[in-house]
Protein backbone atom coordinates (compact mmCIF):
# COMPACT_ATOMS: atom_id res chain seq x y z
CA UNK A 1 0.00 0.00 0.00
CA UNK A 2 0.88 3.45 -0.88
CA UNK A 3 -0.99 6.48 0.97
CA UNK A 4 -3.92 4.37 1.21
CA UNK A 5 -3.88 3.10 -2.31
CA UNK A 6 -4.12 -0.72 -3.46
CA UNK A 7 -1.27 -1.87 -6.13
CA UNK A 8 -2.83 -4.55 -8.69
CA UNK A 9 0.85 -6.09 -10.36
CA UNK A 10 0.41 -8.13 -13.30
CA UNK A 11 3.38 -9.88 -14.79
CA UNK A 12 6.97 -9.72 -13.49
CA UNK A 13 10.37 -8.26 -13.41
CA UNK A 14 10.91 -5.36 -15.26
CA UNK A 15 8.09 -5.42 -17.39
CA UNK A 16 5.72 -5.67 -14.42
CA UNK A 17 2.16 -3.58 -15.00
CA UNK A 18 1.25 -1.62 -12.66
CA UNK A 19 -2.15 0.02 -11.80
CA UNK A 20 -3.16 2.16 -9.02
CA UNK A 21 -6.02 4.37 -8.00
CA UNK A 22 -6.44 6.60 -5.51
CA UNK A 23 -9.62 8.43 -4.99
CA UNK A 24 -9.59 11.79 -2.90
CA UNK A 25 -11.46 14.78 -1.79
CA UNK A 26 -13.28 16.55 -4.93
CA UNK A 27 -11.25 14.94 -7.80
CA UNK A 28 -10.06 11.90 -8.60
CA UNK A 29 -6.26 11.27 -9.21
CA UNK A 30 -4.13 8.06 -11.13
CA UNK A 31 -0.21 7.13 -10.11
CA UNK A 32 0.25 7.16 -14.13
CA UNK A 33 3.88 6.95 -13.67
CA UNK A 34 4.26 3.82 -12.53
CA UNK A 35 1.38 2.11 -14.99
CA UNK A 36 4.24 0.37 -16.48
CA UNK A 37 7.27 -0.62 -15.84
CA UNK A 38 9.21 -0.86 -12.26
CA UNK A 39 9.01 1.37 -9.40
CA UNK A 40 11.73 4.03 -8.31
CA UNK A 41 12.25 6.51 -5.70
CA UNK A 42 11.60 9.03 -8.21
CA UNK A 43 8.68 8.18 -8.91
CA UNK A 44 7.08 8.01 -6.06
CA UNK A 45 8.24 11.63 -5.08
CA UNK A 46 6.05 12.84 -8.63
CA UNK A 47 3.32 10.73 -7.35
CA UNK A 48 3.17 12.46 -4.15
CA UNK A 49 2.80 15.70 -5.70
CA UNK A 50 1.03 15.75 -8.86
CA UNK A 51 -2.84 14.42 -9.95
CA UNK A 52 -4.70 14.16 -12.61
CA UNK A 53 -8.65 15.65 -12.83
CA UNK A 54 -9.42 12.53 -14.99
CA UNK A 55 -9.32 9.16 -13.93
CA UNK A 56 -7.35 7.97 -16.66
CA UNK A 57 -7.08 4.25 -15.27
CA UNK A 58 -10.77 3.72 -16.02
CA UNK A 59 -10.96 5.09 -19.55
CA UNK A 60 -11.17 2.84 -22.58
CA UNK A 61 -7.80 4.15 -24.00
CA UNK A 62 -6.27 3.30 -20.64
CA UNK A 63 -7.67 0.10 -20.84
CA UNK A 64 -6.54 -0.32 -24.65
CA UNK A 65 -3.18 0.79 -24.01
CA UNK A 66 -2.62 -1.96 -21.66
CA UNK A 67 -4.36 -4.57 -23.65
CA UNK A 68 -1.88 -4.09 -26.65
CA UNK A 69 1.21 -3.36 -24.60
CA UNK A 70 2.29 -0.12 -25.45
CA UNK A 71 4.62 2.22 -22.91
CA UNK A 72 6.34 2.32 -20.73
CA UNK A 73 6.06 6.33 -19.79
CA UNK A 74 8.27 8.28 -21.95
CA UNK A 75 7.44 12.10 -20.34
CA UNK A 76 4.61 13.97 -18.12
CA UNK A 77 4.34 17.52 -18.52
CA UNK A 78 3.14 20.02 -16.38
CA UNK A 79 1.64 23.69 -16.63
CA UNK A 80 2.18 26.55 -14.35
CA UNK A 81 1.83 30.40 -14.34
CA UNK A 82 4.39 33.26 -13.73
CA UNK A 83 3.62 36.79 -11.68
CA UNK A 84 5.98 39.57 -12.31
CA UNK A 85 7.74 39.11 -9.49
CA UNK A 86 9.23 36.17 -10.58
CA UNK A 87 6.92 33.73 -8.14
CA UNK A 88 5.27 30.75 -9.88
CA UNK A 89 2.57 28.03 -9.30
CA UNK A 90 4.80 25.07 -10.19
CA UNK A 91 7.35 26.00 -7.13
CA UNK A 92 6.70 23.38 -4.68
CA UNK A 93 6.66 20.63 -7.26
CA UNK A 94 10.02 21.62 -8.59
CA UNK A 95 11.62 21.99 -4.95
CA UNK A 96 9.89 19.03 -3.48
CA UNK A 97 9.75 16.34 -6.46
CA UNK A 98 11.88 17.68 -9.35
CA UNK A 99 14.67 18.66 -7.42
CA UNK A 100 14.36 16.41 -4.30
CA UNK A 101 14.22 13.24 -7.18
CA UNK A 102 17.45 14.09 -8.82
CA UNK A 103 16.05 15.66 -12.04
CA UNK A 104 18.47 18.31 -13.28
CA UNK A 105 17.26 21.70 -15.51
CA UNK A 106 18.47 20.26 -19.08
CA UNK A 107 17.06 22.49 -21.75
CA UNK A 108 15.17 25.87 -20.80
CA UNK A 109 14.22 29.23 -22.59
CA UNK A 110 11.50 31.22 -23.63
CA UNK A 111 8.36 29.72 -25.22
CA UNK A 112 6.25 32.53 -27.46
CA UNK A 113 3.53 30.16 -27.79
CA UNK A 114 2.50 30.18 -24.50
CA UNK A 115 4.08 34.20 -24.02
CA UNK A 116 6.14 32.43 -21.19
CA UNK A 117 9.35 29.69 -20.70
CA UNK A 118 9.53 26.32 -20.64
CA UNK A 119 12.25 23.86 -19.07
CA UNK A 120 13.15 20.01 -20.07
CA UNK A 121 13.78 18.19 -17.05
CA UNK A 122 16.49 15.63 -17.24
CA UNK A 123 15.89 12.52 -15.35
CA UNK A 124 18.00 11.08 -12.42
CA UNK A 125 21.16 9.58 -13.64
CA UNK A 126 21.24 11.46 -16.87
CA UNK A 127 25.00 12.57 -17.53
CA UNK A 128 25.69 16.24 -17.77
CA UNK A 129 26.54 16.22 -21.43
CA UNK A 130 23.12 15.29 -21.89
CA UNK A 131 20.95 11.65 -22.21
CA UNK A 132 22.26 8.74 -23.73
CA UNK A 133 20.83 6.80 -26.50
CA UNK A 134 17.79 4.91 -25.45
CA UNK A 135 15.31 5.28 -22.55
CA UNK A 136 15.85 6.32 -19.04
CA UNK A 137 14.88 4.48 -15.93
CA UNK A 138 12.70 7.42 -15.10
CA UNK A 139 10.38 9.40 -17.34
CA UNK A 140 11.51 13.32 -18.72
CA UNK A 141 9.63 15.90 -17.55
CA UNK A 142 8.48 19.12 -19.28
CA UNK A 143 7.16 22.05 -17.27
CA UNK A 144 6.23 25.07 -19.04
CA UNK A 145 5.65 28.96 -17.41
CA UNK A 146 2.94 31.40 -18.82
CA UNK A 147 3.58 35.25 -18.16
CA UNK A 148 0.44 36.68 -16.35
CA UNK A 149 1.71 40.16 -16.61
CA UNK A 150 1.85 39.27 -20.90
CA UNK A 151 -1.87 38.27 -20.74
CA UNK A 152 -3.45 41.03 -23.33
CA UNK A 153 -6.79 40.88 -20.67
CA UNK A 154 -6.53 43.29 -17.66
CA UNK A 155 -9.88 41.13 -16.68
CA UNK A 156 -7.98 38.05 -17.00
CA UNK A 157 -4.86 39.28 -14.82
CA UNK A 158 -7.26 40.61 -12.11
CA UNK A 159 -9.09 37.17 -12.14
CA UNK A 160 -5.59 35.72 -11.40
CA UNK A 161 -4.34 38.04 -9.04
CA UNK A 162 -7.18 37.41 -6.79
CA UNK A 163 -6.59 33.53 -7.36
CA UNK A 164 -2.56 34.09 -6.51
CA UNK A 165 -2.51 33.15 -3.02
CA UNK A 166 -4.25 29.89 -3.94
CA UNK A 167 -2.07 29.03 -6.99
CA UNK A 168 1.03 29.45 -5.04
CA UNK A 169 0.07 27.13 -2.04
CA UNK A 170 -0.07 30.14 0.31
CA UNK A 171 -3.89 29.39 1.08
CA UNK A 172 -5.41 25.99 1.19
CA UNK A 173 -7.92 25.28 -2.35
CA UNK A 174 -11.37 24.22 -0.26
CA UNK A 175 -12.13 21.04 -1.18
CA UNK A 176 -15.60 21.97 -1.59
CA UNK A 177 -18.57 19.22 -1.95
CA UNK A 178 -17.56 15.18 -2.15
CA UNK A 179 -16.96 13.51 -5.61
CA UNK A 180 -20.08 13.31 -7.23
CA UNK A 181 -21.42 11.63 -10.48
CA UNK A 182 -23.84 13.38 -12.61
CA UNK A 183 -25.93 11.06 -14.75
CA UNK A 184 -26.46 13.28 -17.66
CA UNK A 185 -22.65 14.45 -17.96
CA UNK A 186 -22.22 13.98 -21.84
CA UNK A 187 -18.99 11.55 -22.22
CA UNK A 188 -17.56 10.65 -25.27
CA UNK A 189 -18.14 7.14 -26.76
CA UNK A 190 -14.34 6.84 -26.55
CA UNK A 191 -14.67 7.04 -22.74
CA UNK A 192 -17.64 5.02 -22.39
CA UNK A 193 -15.68 3.08 -19.06
CA UNK A 194 -15.43 6.78 -17.34
CA UNK A 195 -17.36 7.44 -13.83
CA UNK A 196 -19.42 10.84 -14.75
CA UNK A 197 -17.28 12.67 -12.35
CA UNK A 198 -18.25 16.49 -11.42
CA UNK A 199 -15.38 18.79 -10.15
CA UNK A 200 -16.78 21.35 -7.78
CA UNK A 201 -14.99 24.68 -8.56
CA UNK A 202 -15.96 27.34 -5.79
CA UNK A 203 -13.05 30.04 -6.26
CA UNK A 204 -13.87 30.64 -10.17
CA UNK A 205 -17.40 31.32 -11.71
CA UNK A 206 -18.17 30.19 -15.32
CA UNK A 207 -18.09 34.10 -16.56
CA UNK A 208 -14.62 34.08 -14.87
CA UNK A 209 -13.49 31.06 -17.18
CA UNK A 210 -14.97 32.38 -20.18
CA UNK A 211 -12.53 34.88 -19.70
CA UNK A 212 -9.84 33.15 -18.63
CA UNK A 213 -10.22 31.06 -22.14
CA UNK A 214 -10.30 33.81 -24.47
CA UNK A 215 -7.31 34.76 -22.84
CA UNK A 216 -5.42 31.82 -23.27
CA UNK A 217 -6.40 28.47 -23.05
CA UNK A 218 -3.25 27.23 -21.40
CA UNK A 219 -4.03 29.75 -18.35
CA UNK A 220 -7.62 28.29 -18.71
CA UNK A 221 -6.20 24.26 -18.11
CA UNK A 222 -3.98 25.30 -15.50
CA UNK A 223 -6.54 27.53 -13.29
CA UNK A 224 -9.13 25.20 -13.82
CA UNK A 225 -7.13 21.85 -13.12
CA UNK A 226 -4.84 23.25 -10.33
CA UNK A 227 -7.54 24.55 -8.34
CA UNK A 228 -9.00 20.57 -8.88
CA UNK A 229 -6.06 18.56 -7.78
CA UNK A 230 -4.87 21.28 -5.21
CA UNK A 231 -8.69 20.84 -3.06
CA UNK A 232 -7.67 16.94 -3.08
CA UNK A 233 -4.30 17.59 -1.53
CA UNK A 234 -1.88 17.29 -4.65
CA UNK A 235 0.05 20.37 -5.35
CA UNK A 236 -0.22 20.54 -9.23
CA UNK A 237 -2.39 19.02 -11.84
CA UNK A 238 -0.36 16.88 -15.21
CA UNK A 239 -1.22 18.50 -18.26
CA UNK A 240 -0.11 15.28 -20.42
CA UNK A 241 1.24 11.55 -20.05
CA UNK A 242 3.50 10.44 -23.10
CA UNK A 243 3.85 6.53 -24.06
CA UNK A 244 6.87 5.66 -25.93
CA UNK A 245 5.85 3.12 -28.83
CA UNK A 246 8.85 1.63 -29.32
CA UNK A 247 8.44 -1.22 -27.06
CA UNK A 248 5.39 -2.38 -28.46
CA UNK A 249 5.21 -6.07 -29.27
CA UNK A 250 5.42 -6.12 -33.13
CA UNK A 251 2.65 -8.81 -33.83
CA UNK A 252 0.58 -5.14 -32.20
CA UNK A 253 1.62 -3.47 -34.96
CA UNK A 254 1.48 -0.01 -32.87
CA UNK A 255 5.13 0.86 -32.78
CA UNK A 256 4.36 3.98 -34.81
CA UNK A 257 2.23 7.48 -34.12
CA UNK A 258 1.27 6.33 -37.72
CA UNK A 259 -0.24 3.10 -36.51
CA UNK A 260 -1.54 4.17 -33.32
CA UNK A 261 -3.27 7.03 -34.77
CA UNK A 262 -4.78 4.90 -37.27
CA UNK A 263 -5.71 2.69 -34.52
CA UNK A 264 -7.34 5.00 -32.54
CA UNK A 265 -9.17 6.63 -35.31
CA UNK A 266 -11.07 3.17 -35.61
CA UNK A 267 -12.37 2.71 -32.45
CA UNK A 268 -13.37 6.41 -31.96
CA UNK A 269 -10.97 8.31 -30.70
CA UNK A 270 -10.16 12.28 -32.14
CA UNK A 271 -6.44 13.05 -33.32
CA UNK A 272 -5.00 16.25 -32.29
CA UNK A 273 -4.49 18.24 -35.39
CA UNK A 274 -1.94 21.04 -35.85
CA UNK A 275 -1.21 22.67 -39.09
CA UNK A 276 -2.94 19.78 -40.99
CA UNK A 277 -0.89 16.82 -39.07
CA UNK A 278 -1.76 14.06 -36.58
CA UNK A 279 2.06 13.47 -36.21
CA UNK A 280 4.78 16.15 -35.35
CA UNK A 281 8.15 14.89 -36.48
CA UNK A 282 12.04 16.16 -35.44
CA UNK A 283 13.59 14.19 -38.47
CA UNK A 284 16.83 14.34 -39.33
CA UNK A 285 18.03 12.52 -42.61
CA UNK A 286 21.67 13.24 -42.56
CA UNK A 287 22.24 11.56 -38.82
CA UNK A 288 18.83 9.46 -39.04
CA UNK A 289 17.41 10.72 -35.97
CA UNK A 290 13.92 10.56 -35.62
CA UNK A 291 11.86 12.11 -32.85
CA UNK A 292 7.77 11.51 -33.39
CA UNK A 293 4.89 12.68 -31.49
CA UNK A 294 0.94 12.43 -31.81
CA UNK A 295 -1.51 12.82 -29.23
CA UNK A 296 -5.73 12.78 -28.67
CA UNK A 297 -7.68 15.36 -27.70
CA UNK A 298 -8.27 16.13 -23.78
CA UNK A 299 -10.12 13.91 -22.02
CA UNK A 300 -13.49 15.86 -21.05
CA UNK A 301 -14.42 16.53 -17.33
CA UNK A 302 -17.42 18.13 -16.02
CA UNK A 303 -16.72 21.24 -13.85
CA UNK A 304 -19.38 23.08 -11.33
CA UNK A 305 -18.37 26.77 -11.32
CA UNK A 306 -19.38 28.95 -8.19
CA UNK A 307 -22.98 29.62 -8.26
CA UNK A 308 -23.77 27.39 -11.50
CA UNK A 309 -26.58 24.79 -10.78
CA UNK A 310 -25.27 22.57 -13.50
CA UNK A 311 -21.77 21.43 -14.86
CA UNK A 312 -19.55 22.97 -17.72
CA UNK A 313 -17.63 20.42 -19.40
CA UNK A 314 -13.89 21.59 -19.60
CA UNK A 315 -10.99 19.41 -21.27
CA UNK A 316 -8.41 17.52 -18.60
CA UNK A 317 -5.66 15.49 -19.13
CA UNK A 318 -4.76 14.10 -22.47
CA UNK A 319 -2.64 11.28 -23.66
CA UNK A 320 0.77 11.23 -26.11
CA UNK A 321 2.45 8.68 -28.03
CA UNK A 322 6.21 8.48 -28.49
CA UNK A 323 8.88 7.40 -30.88
CA UNK A 324 11.98 7.81 -29.28
CA UNK A 325 15.69 7.64 -31.02
CA UNK A 326 16.99 4.65 -29.77
CA UNK A 327 20.28 4.51 -31.21
CA UNK A 328 21.36 8.03 -30.95
CA UNK A 329 20.72 10.63 -27.99
CA UNK A 330 17.33 12.56 -27.22
CA UNK A 331 17.85 16.54 -28.88
CA UNK A 332 14.32 17.35 -26.48
CA UNK A 333 10.97 18.58 -27.10
CA UNK A 334 10.60 20.45 -30.30
CA UNK A 335 6.86 20.11 -30.84
CA UNK A 336 5.68 21.53 -27.55
CA UNK A 337 3.66 24.05 -29.08
CA UNK A 338 1.87 21.64 -31.53
CA UNK A 339 0.82 18.94 -28.89
CA UNK A 340 -0.31 21.83 -26.41
CA UNK A 341 -3.06 22.31 -28.82
CA UNK A 342 -4.73 19.28 -27.53
CA UNK A 343 -6.79 21.06 -25.06
CA UNK A 344 -7.87 24.02 -27.18
CA UNK A 345 -11.76 24.91 -27.16
CA UNK A 346 -11.36 24.27 -31.16
CA UNK A 347 -10.16 20.95 -30.28
CA UNK A 348 -12.84 19.74 -28.05
CA UNK A 349 -15.64 20.84 -30.80
CA UNK A 350 -13.86 18.30 -33.10
CA UNK A 351 -14.32 15.70 -30.35
CA UNK A 352 -18.07 16.63 -29.60
CA UNK A 353 -18.84 16.31 -33.36
CA UNK A 354 -17.01 13.43 -33.68
CA UNK A 355 -19.14 11.71 -31.01
CA UNK A 356 -21.86 12.78 -32.29
CA UNK A 357 -21.58 11.56 -36.00
CA UNK A 358 -22.46 8.01 -37.14
CA UNK A 359 -19.84 5.13 -36.22
CA UNK A 360 -17.75 4.75 -38.71
CA UNK A 361 -18.13 8.26 -40.68
CA UNK A 362 -14.75 10.78 -40.98
CA UNK A 363 -14.83 14.57 -39.17
CA UNK A 364 -13.58 17.15 -40.62
CA UNK A 365 -11.25 19.20 -38.91
CA UNK A 366 -11.98 22.41 -37.75
CA UNK A 367 -9.87 25.32 -38.66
Amino acid sequence: RLQGAHWDTQGQNDGTRIRDTMMTRGTTTSHFFTLYGERTPAKTLLEAAVGSTHPIHRTALHTTLRRERIGPIHHLALRGLKFDDGRHTLERTFATALTAAGYSRWREGPMPSIGGEFVEWAPPGTSPEGPEPGLPRDPYVFTSLAYVADLPDARARQILARLRPYLLGEVDVPPGAPQQEDAGAPQPAQDDEDPKIVLHLPLLTADEYATLRASSQYVAWHVTNTLAVRAAGKLDAVNHVAYVLNDSEPEDGLSSCAAINAFLESHGWTLNTYAGATIQADDDAATGYAFRQSSVVASPVMALFAGDAEPTAIPSIFHEFVEHPMTLPFRGFSNARALFASTSAMQQQRSSAAVSAPAGQAVAAAG
